[in-house]
């Protein structure tokens, strides 16, 4: 069984240093998506700052994932990435213990 992870993220307020960032100046959002714990990253798209803040990503076995997100602004300088770790578990639940049958 496969899983559709939806990620949502909000567009920075402040810049690095802490002064206020004007959201006109943003330009988008890099999405990257590891399947091996972060060793290696596949950019899944660029979101831009006047889209929706979200992607969704299908078809997802069970394992261990990490996000990243880098914002990027008009005059092409990135923020500090953003790595946000899931996990996809699709696994059955477990059986019932201690069963007992009492005969009357």
């Amino acid at each position: 069984m496969t899983q559709t992870a939806t990620v949502t993220w909000n567009l920075p307020t402040t810049r690095s240093n802490g002064a206020a960032q004007d959201p006109a100046e943003l330009d988008a959002v890099v999405v990257s998506f590891s399947a091996d714990l972060g060793a290696n990253f596949v950019e899944l798209d660029t979101v831009f700052a006047t889209d929706p803040q979200t992607i969704s990503v299908p078809d997802l076995v069970d394992g261990d994932y990490i996000v990243r997100l880098v914002v990027r602004d008009l005059d092409l300088k990135v923020g500090a990435p953003v790595d946000t770790p899931f996990v996809i578990d699709t696994s059955l639940p477990g059986t019932v213990t201690n069963v007992v049958v009492d005969l009357v």
